[in-house]
């Protein structure tokens, strides 16, 4: 007999390992990718940075907020993708609700640090393709893992099977 949790039971079914996993994956893409969008179309937003005398933070701040992200990502993907039709969709979907929340977070602090939006609008825009890729790439990782058996529950364990 099981002791009783306080966590709900879907909760505790999901494979958290592969969800980490493909969730530092998706991460790691979502970084290197939004890296590459800024360095692309950034240069007026570093600019109004620099002008406005702001020290960016250490890098791996950015790093370890991206990679816990990813796993957001990867979480919420295995969560809806037994609820929805199309896993491509699904994984769009995902994508599009990630871009959404950066943006926003992204916008308050372009805001509260007074740089033009003019400034920030490229690359808001320019990592949503960045957002949708690396979703693509932590979905696909998950459905494709050769090393875990694919489950009915699609990636979410009975816990009878513990």
């Amino acid at each position: 007999m099981s002791s009783p949790s306080l966590l709900p039971e879907r909760l505790l079914a999901v494979d958290w390992p592969r969800v980490a996993l493909c969730g530092l994956v998706t991460g790691f893409v979502w970084h290197f990718l939004s890296a590459v969008a800024l360095g692309l179309v950034g240069d007026e937003f570093l600019a109004a940075l620099v002008h406005g005398g702001k020290a960016p933070s250490s890098p791996l701040l950015f790093v370890a907020i991206d990679l816990g992200m990813g796993v957001w990502a990867v979480w919420l993907y295995a969560s809806l993708r037994t609820r929805r039709s199309s896993r491509m969709r699904t994984a769009g979907a995902v994508g599009a609700a990630w871009w959404t929340l950066k943006t926003l977070q992204s916008a308050k602090w372009a805001g509260v640090a007074a740089i033009p939006w003019r400034a920030a609008l490229g690359p808001l825009l320019a990592t949503l393709p960045a957002a949708l890729v690396a979703t693509a790439v932590g979905s696909w990782l998950f459905d494709h893992r050769k090393d875990s058996l694919p489950t009915s529950s699609g990636g979410i364990r009975s816990p009878d099977t513990e």
